[in-house]
């Protein structure tokens, strides 16, 4: 995998903590196999809550759907636009 470009857009400027939108340009490589899913300094929601909002169980082939409607699912959840 080779990342062309990685861009930080800060999503409310003023909002504390400063939620931010990350892109990227990727050259897809070979397929991987999903690992974990940790969460790390969540204070109102237990890392069981936010990890149920994605699919993916270990050792499933990485998605960008699966990874993509897990973030989506997280965004309803802390009820993000």
């Amino acid at each position: 995998m080779e990342v062309k470009s990685f861009r930080v857009k800060p999503v409310d400027p003023i909002g504390v903590p400063k939620p931010a939108m990350l892109e990227a340009d990727v050259l897809e490589g070979p397929r991987f196999r999903l690992a974990e899913i940790n969460f790390t300094g969540n204070h109102v929601f237990t890392a069981d809550e936010l990890r149920s909002k994605f699919l993916l169980k270990k050792g499933d082939l990485m998605t960008r759907d699966k990874i993509a409607g897990g973030l989506d699912d997280l965004r309803q959840l802390l009820c993000l636009p």
